[in-house]
């Protein structure tokens, strides 16, 4: 994220409708956040969806918020007993009961691994001026 030019921040892909026009901020908060999500049900507190705590328009932002929902998701998990593991959760939305941290990696993973590709990309201005 770092490594990113500071047009990053404002770039954004064609429109298209929903998730698919989301810009990197908004990306970096929708990871940030999930990772609580998930992290909430897994201990029993219910599917409670936190918002980054700034403004993600500011790509000075994106590293921090990351970091600091990443110890957020880890850090009471760790105190959690072994059991819960492969114990289920009633779901939000639907009457099935998943395994929350399961649900979070199917979630996660291909956000991440996105990024991961994506982060490989020569930024270069034509890129961002030709994604307008």
């Amino acid at each position: 994220m770092a490594a990113l030019p500071p047009m990053a921040a404002t770039w954004r892909p064609h429109a298209v409708g929903g998730e698919a026009e989301w810009n990197i901020g908004q990306i970096v908060a929708h990871i940030g956040g999930s990772r609580l999500y998930f992290a909430s049900a897994y201990r029993g507190e219910g599917w409670i969806w936190e918002k980054a705590e700034r403004d993600m328009a500011d790509q000075q932002r994106w590293l921090p918020w990351l970091e600091t929902s990443a110890e957020r998701f880890a850090a009471p998990l760790r105190e959690t007993p072994q059991a819960w593991l492969t114990r289920r959760v009633e779901m939000i939305d639907t009457t099935g009961a998943p395994r929350p941290l399961i649900a979070f990696a199917s979630v996660t993973a291909p956000e991440e691994s996105l990024w991961s590709c994506t982060l490989t990309i020569p930024w270069t201005p034509a890129l961002f001026a030709a994604s307008g």
